[in-house]
């Protein structure tokens, strides 16, 4: 596994993204949704990978949702960085992460 560890600028939301996939082999995606294109995000995931949020102010965190409402795009409050986006199907659960919060 290769594991990435990263944060958002003010350090508040941490990203620990573990995979299979060498960050060279790794195929970043730009979404053509609205929020992700004023975002200018790139995001990365696998199936077989892990992504762990830490949130040490649950205060700071944004949840935002927009359209049908089945993604959760996680910001942090204090500094504004979007890191993730997540959602929910049936008990599984599916999040992406920003290639630009990981160091």
């Amino acid at each position: 596994m290769h594991e990435f560890h990263g944060c958002c600028h003010c350090g508040n939301l941490e990203v620990d993204y573990k995979t299979t996939i060498a960050a060279k082999d790794a195929t970043v995606r730009a979404s053509q949704c609205s929020f992700c294109r004023k975002h200018e995000a790139r995001a990365i995931s696998e199936p077989a990978g892990t992504i762990e949020i830490t949130v040490h102010d649950p205060a700071l965190l944004q949840r935002y949702r927009f359209g049908i409402g089945v993604i959760e795009f996680l910001i942090c409050r204090k500094c504004g960085i979007y890191v993730s986006a997540y959602t929910r199907h049936g008990d599984q659960a599916y999040a992406n992460v920003m290639v630009n919060v990981l160091d």
